[in-house]
């Protein structure tokens, strides 16, 4: 979902717009959420995890020079 029109649910619940645009101009590289990738909304696991943010778009994530770098500092610090 890209748009922040109003839609309805399946069980007839109707979500409006002014949520969806919350939701869509949230902070995330433009498909996952930072919250969504956190796990912020209760199901996280109890394992702490060391995570590293990093401003890019979705799709070009891996092709980005600093988070390559961090995943060869990480990988070589083990």
């Amino acid at each position: 979902m890209f748009e922040e029109k109003s839609f309805q649910k399946q069980d007839g619940e109707k979500v409006p717009g002014k949520i969806l645009k919350k939701l869509l101009y949230s902070p995330g590289d433009g498909v996952v959420s930072e919250e969504s990738f956190l796990d912020r909304n209760g199901k996280s696991s109890t394992k702490k995890t060391r995570v590293y943010l990093q401003c890019e778009v979705h799709d070009q994530l891996i092709s980005n020079r600093n988070i390559q770098n961090y995943i060869l500092h990480q990988i070589n610090a083990r």
